[in-house]
C-alpha cells in the first residue's frame, strides 16, 4: 500500500479514537482534545456532539475506504505499466532479431 494512504489510514483512526475517547486529554487551561460528548456543558450539547462524531467518523471511515480503494487501483495501474513496458521491451528486441 502506498505511503500516503497509511498516513491517512492512521490519522483517520487518531482522529476517531481521539473524538470517542472518554478521558479528554487537557491542554493549558483552554484546550480540551478528545472526548467532546463527555465533557459537554448540557445534556442537548452531548447529544450535539455526539451527532456530529457520528457524521464525522462516518465521513472518515468512508475517506479511508475510498483512499484503500485508489491506492489499490494505483498500484494495479503501475503493475500493469511495469508489465507493458517489458512486452514493449521485448517487442523491440524481437524485431531487432528479425531485422537481422
Amino acid at each position: 500500500m502506498r505511503p500516503a494512504a497509511i498516513i491517512v489510514l492512521i490519522l483517520s483512526a487518531i482522529s476517531i479514537i481521539l473524538f470517542w475517547s472518554p478521558i479528554p486529554i487537557v491542554i493549558g487551561n483552554d484546550i480540551i482534545l478528545g472526548g467532546y460528548p463527555w465533557v459537554a456543558p448540557s445534556e442537548s450539547a452531548k447529544q450535539t456532539m455526539i451527532i456530529i462524531g457520528a457524521i464525522l467518523t462516518i465521513f472518515f471511515i468512508a475517506a479511508s475506504i475510498v483512499v484503500i480503494y485508489i491506492s489499490r487501483e494505483i498500484e494495479g495501474l503501475e503493475a500493469y505499466s511495469e508489465i507493458k513496458e517489458e512486452i514493449e521491451e521485448e517487442d523491440t528486441y524481437r524485431e531487432e532479431e528479425l531485422e537481422w
